[in-house]
């Protein structure tokens, strides 16, 4: 009799059958009893949990118009005093429970709610309740290295509320979110670093989500809490003395001396290395390197020097090329400040990230013709960019050079990981056919003294160069603060759609290579005059040679 059969029309027993031993295993199922379900907010958040006598297996999916959970508890018997009861508190309506079958035994469990989408289902530990839980709904965490630290970030759907201890046998880091749920698998990420071995995730009860990060040797960490996000700062040296703070092209060196002490400051132009010497003891072997190497440090040495019984603290700073320095207070204080700013001069000094949009399964936009994608105009004009800033002796780095899919987060992630001066994001519009015209998007900002620069401005000059260039009408510049390669782009970025493909007029004349090939100019040209208007570096580049197609 086949094992399918057993299983489907005896439901009272499990099978399981051993290949090797050629051995059946029949056992009679164990029937939990779903005991209650009652609400509670005493967490912090509200949760409605059903409670049965034994652990428990369920399966659930949501139902809209009007917004429901349904719950199936298998191998279960509904034994709560009640089958219907109103709760009205938070987004949860009311709860409904019934036996939905015998053979197999399912309960069914139905939850009213006024928005099912922010509701969560987790286990308890012991597996014999599980809760629909209106908690903080915890994003996939990222590790990422920023200047001497590994940061942990954590992003919820409300404020971060967290808790970090450090454990030993093995050394972790644990963070302890509280009043949150996991909205995603746990994750174990594995990392290349002489610090991080690894970073887990993990639901720890029902109000509590985990995060480990699994450490090789005694670490330092730090914790920065800004609202929906927290970044959890991991270190080989205490924060109490060290700190990094660095920006898309300029960067703060902190050293904490927690009293007025002696110090001073050399610099040798030769080998480029800061010297700071300190007239203190500070916490740190006696040799000690930190690594950074991004575009403005490449590491700090760390050392002491006895001299006549007195302590000196040594750090050497090597700074990268074109990096300026300013020392903000020199002789005696209670802390080290060094500002540090990237001052490229010549257009080799300089990285442009290109992003042609979409790519492989991603068309992007359909011509009116149905015949054209969105993804192949974007890699015409892109390469056509790319050869031209080459030309003009700029670097660059493109996020895809074939019809290949290329996802957002790969996009940002490759231009900040290579420290891009610039990012330009080329797309082709779409919307009804009578729509036509040049738009610019940009990240709207309020202009600080880290960045200075209002990136409303940089799109009023790409609009500009592109209007004058094409000859087609201007739709204006675009604020889009939730445009995922302009607010996760640690450097200035713009996205210029070019026309729209949707127009048959405007496509006609976007489907000529002349017509391209006069839009990679205007944003060449554009380039070069935000280096030279926003960032006062004049490259020695003429722009109307790149117009009149000597370049």
């Amino acid at each position: 009799m086949p094992l399918t059969f057993l299983k489907k029309h005896i439901t009272d027993y499990s099978f399981y059958y051993d290949k090797e031993t050629n051995v059946l295993e029949v056992k009679e199922k164990m029937i939990v009893r779903i005991q209650d379900i009652k609400f509670d907010d005493s967490g912090g958040f509200p949760q409605l949990e059903i409670i049965a006598d034994n652990p428990i297996e369920y399966s659930y999916f949501t139902l809209t118009n009007p917004d429901r959970m349904v719950i199936d508890v298998v191998d279960a018997i509904a034994a709560t005093e009640f089958e219907s009861k109103e709760i009205n508190k938070d987004e949860i309506i009311r709860v409904r429970v019934g036996q939905f079958s015998i053979k197999p035994y399912i309960t069914r469990v139905v939850v009213d709610l006024k928005d099912q989408q922010k509701a969560k289902v987790v286990q308890s530990a012991d597996k014999k309740s599980i809760s629909v839980v209106y908690a903080n709904i915890i994003e996939p965490i990222t590790i990422a290295k920023e200047g001497f630290s590994h940061v942990v970030t954590i992003k919820g759907s409300k404020n971060v509320d967290t808790s970090v201890i450090k454990l030993d046998d093995p050394k972790r880091i644990v963070v302890d979110v509280q009043g949150a749920v996991l909205g995603s698998s746990e994750q174990n990420i594995q990392v290349d670093s002489p610090i991080v071995s690894a970073v887990r995730t993990g639901q720890y009860d029902v109000g509590t989500a985990r995060i480990v990060v699994d450490v090789k040797s005694d670490a330092y960490y730090n914790v920065i809490n800004e609202g929906n996000v927290t970044k959890v700062l991991i270190s080989d040296m205490p924060y109490s003395f060290l700190g990094y703070d660095r920006y898309y092209n300029s960067s703060t060196l902190y050293m904490n001396l927690n009293h007025e002490t002696e110090y001073k400051i050399d610099y040798n132009e030769e080998n480029k290395i800061l010297k700071v010497e300190i007239k203190k003891d500070i916490e740190h072997e006696n040799e000690h390197q930190i690594g950074i190497n991004d575009n403005i440090l490449e590491n700090i040495k760390l050392a002491k020097e006895n001299r006549n019984g007195q302590i000196y603290t040594i750090a050497e700073i090597k700074l990268k090329d074109n990096v300026e320095y300013e020392a903000i207070a020199q002789g005696i204080s209670n802390l080290v400040q060094i500002k540090l700013k990237y001052k490229p001069k010549a257009p080799g000094d300089i990285l442009i990230a290109i992003d042609p949009g979409h790519g492989g399964k991603d068309p992007g936009a359909i011509g009116a013709d149905k015949v054209t994608c969105e993804k192949d105009l974007n890699l015409d004009v892109a390469k056509r960019l790319e050869q031209k800033l080459k030309a003009l002796g700029f670097r660059t780095l493109m996020t895809r050079t074939d019809d290949t899919y290329t996802t957002l987060q790969e996009r940002t992630d490759l231009a900040n990981g290579n420290y891009a001066d610039f990012f330009m994001s080329i797309h082709f519009n779409a919307f009804v056919s009578t729509t036509q015209g040049i738009e610019t998007l940009y990240y709207p900002n309020t202009p600080n003294d880290n960045y200075k620069i209002n990136n409303k401005d940089i799109a009023a000059v790409f609009q500009e160069e592109l209007i004058k260039t094409l000859k087609r009408p201007s739709r204006g510049t675009i604020a889009r603060p939730n445009l995922f390669v302009l607010n996760k782009t640690k450097m200035p970025a713009i996205l210029a759609e070019l026309g729209f493909i949707t127009n048959k007029e405007e496509l006609a004349e976007i489907k000529k290579e002349s017509y391209r090939d006069k839009a990679a100019n205007a944003l060449a040209v554009s380039i070069v005059r935000y280096f030279k208007e926003f960032q006062d570096i004049d490259l020695g580049i003429d722009i109307e040679a790149i117009y009149s197609g000597k370049i």
